[in-house]
């Protein structure tokens, strides 16, 4: 009993100096791959791989661009933004009852007096027919002539009264932002594409084509960015005023037109109209019915010869 548990004794001592002697030795080979640094990769490529690896890393910036964006304007959101940088499209729409006679009018000069280089109409609409008549108009204006504007618009002189009133605002302070970070980053990615193309002296024309339709493809979404800038900025510097005019509805349905009356005047001239159809019809056909009658004298002629023969 004592020698088998002397011998399982020597088996764990064993097998614990096997362990210190192996972890021994993985520290030794750690501390040698220290001192000796790592084994450099082989840098000898060819210069068309090199370009199009380039190109894949600059798809691979364009496909990271939107998350980097969404990360600025979320940063945009907190606190409070400076006033200067703030996007803020402002709109108003007004409702004014007007005279049936004076719609037209009202309308036109509200067209009008937005002729000048700070206002610009967006759309119009003029309605002068049937029980109500009304027109609207959208403008975009500059805010310093906003009020100057509306009190031409809504001057009770020439029978307008407002009737209501109403303003909004939306924030598109978080939409530009985002939307010119991602543009920041195209930019970038353009540049880093204009330099691989000038620097290209390799023999591999597919490459080269394959950098410039990227190019080609960047550039466009750089315009589309700077479209869509140029258009928040117009909604946010200038103010959007929806203007509508209406009338009182008539008391009393208009008359019908007189369609009999009408019907009895025109009788004259739908018969001259009808005649001269059928003298035109006959015009038309008599040569064919001449001719036809002439062939059939001439057949009826013919068979009576030869019946006495």
């Amino acid at each position: 009993m004592k020698e088998i548990m002397r011998k399982k004794n020597l088996k764990i001592i064993g097998f614990g100096a096997g362990g210190i002697v192996i972890a021994v030795a993985i520290a030794v080979a750690a501390s040698f791959t220290e001192v000796r640094g790592p084994i450099a990769p082989e840098s000898s490529f060819h210069q068309s791989e090199g370009i199009m690896a380039d190109v894949m890393s600059s798809r691979a910036v364009m496909k990271t661009a939107p998350t980097a964006a969404m990360s600025s304007g979320m940063a945009s959101m907190s606190p409070t933004p400076q006033d200067n940088d703030r996007r803020v499209e402002g709109s108003h729409n007004f409702r004014f009852k007007v005279d049936r006679d004076l719609v037209a009018d009202q309308y036109e000069r509200a067209f009008s007096a937005c002729s000048s280089q700070t206002c610009e109409v967006v759309n119009g609409n003029l309605n002068v027919q049937g029980v109500t008549k009304s027109a609207s108009l959208t403008v975009r204006i500059e805010p310093d002539d906003f009020n100057r504007y509306m009190d031409v618009v809504g001057d009770e002189k020439h029978g307008v009264s407002l009737v209501n009133h109403s303003r909004s605002a939306v924030d598109r302070t978080n939409q530009y932002q985002d939307i010119e970070a991602r543009l920041n980053s195209q930019k970038e990615l353009r540049s880093r594409l204009k330099s691989l193309v000038h620097s290209y002296q390799g023999q591999n024309i597919r490459s080269l084509l394959e950098i410039e339709r990227e190019l080609a493809r960047v550039q466009g979404q750089i315009e589309s960015m700077e479209a869509q800038m140029r258009g928040i900025s117009i909604r946010t510097d200038r103010i959007t005023a929806s203007i509508n005019f209406f009338s009182d509805h008539l008391s009393e349905t208009p008359d019908h037109p007189p369609y009999l009356k009408n019907a009895l005047k025109e009788v004259g001239v739908i018969f001259e109209s009808n005649t001269a159809k059928v003298v035109r019809f006959v015009a038309a056909i008599l040569p064919y019915v001449i001719g036809l009658t002439i062939l059939f004298a001439m057949w009826i002629a013919i068979s009576a010869l030869r019946r006495r023969k």
